[in-house]
């Protein structure tokens, strides 16, 4: 039987999943230095993941190892459309320093 993935390897394969279906993507997605902060979901109403203006993309770790890796790779392209599109207020609402 195959060990389950933690939080951090679950959030690896969900970057090489989301780069594999959306190609293009791949600079931004890799772009992305995650930083894990525990309880992330309950500061943003539920939000688990979020992005500074500089690409520090905080995430749940809870949420991650709760989620599927496709569901994962769903919300890092999430993330991505807000760097791609320079919404980066939302990372600096739970005080992420770059």
């Amino acid at each position: 039987m195959p060990t389950p993935l933690t939080p951090k390897g679950k959030l690896a394969a969900a970057r090489l999943l989301a780069k594999q279906r959306v190609p293009y993507f791949a600079t931004a997605i890799y772009t992305l230095v995650p930083r894990e902060v525990i309880g992330l979901a309950d500061q943003l109403n539920g939000a688990p993941f979020a992005v500074s203006r500089s690409a520090v993309m905080v995430y749940d770790p809870e949420v991650v190892a709760a989620w599927s890796v496709e569901s994962n790779a769903a919300a890092i392209l999430h993330e991505c459309l807000h760097l791609v599109q320079k919404h980066g207020d939302r990372g600096e609402k739970v005080a992420v320093e770059d």
